[in-house]
Formats: structure tokens, sequence, C-alpha cells
């Protein structure tokens, strides 16, 4: 997910929350016009016309990356475990 979403210096950074203690942040990258950092997403809003678009297409490819993440495993049981 993302914590926050703010300008700093002419670009809009999506900051994911920061990773549990004693882990190191690994943020899946994003296509441009995104820059991934190392520990948030970076949008440069004047060479990015369609900047909210971005933005927002951004945050659904997260989100779906997310989702995926936490979506049960399902397997398959042969006939023999099912009885």
């Amino acid at each position: 997910g993302i914590a926050a979403v703010r300008v700093e210096s002419g670009q809009v950074v999506l900051q994911p929350p920061p990773a549990p203690a004693g882990e190191k942040a690994h943020l899946r990258p994003l296509s441009p016009p995104w820059r991934t950092g190392k520990r948030a997403y970076w949008l440069e809003i004047r060479n990015t016309p369609q900047w909210q678009e971005a933005i927002l297409a951004a945050l659904k490819a997260l989100s779906r990356t997310r989702e995926r993440q936490k979506a049960p495993r399902v397997t398959q049981r042969s006939p023999r475990e099912a009885q």
C-alpha cells in the first residue's frame, strides 16, 4: 500500500509504509514516467502533462500487486487426499 502522497521539489512522491524492523524495503518497479527510489516512487510533474492519470495508474498497479500478494494460495488435492 501507500502511506502518503506528497509533493516535494516539483515531484509527486508515493511513500509506502516503512518496512518492518530489521527488513529492507523492496519496492516493485513502476513503468515510466515513474522513478523507483530506495523508499519511494517519484514523478516529475513538469515533465508529465498527464500527471494525474499517472498517479491513478500507479496506485492501481500497486493495489493489484498487493492483492496478488495477499491472495490465498489454492492447491489441488489429489483424489486420494480427498477421501
